[in-house]
């Protein structure tokens, strides 16, 4: 899940936290 995880930070650079943390909860 790693690269998805990049591909949409990049798209969702404005909330790169939110992502992580839904990364981790994933």
């Amino acid at each position: 899940m790693a690269i998805k995880s990049g591909q949409r930070f990049i798209r969702e650079n404005r909330a790169p936290r939110v992502h992580i943390a839904y990364e981790v909860e994933t």
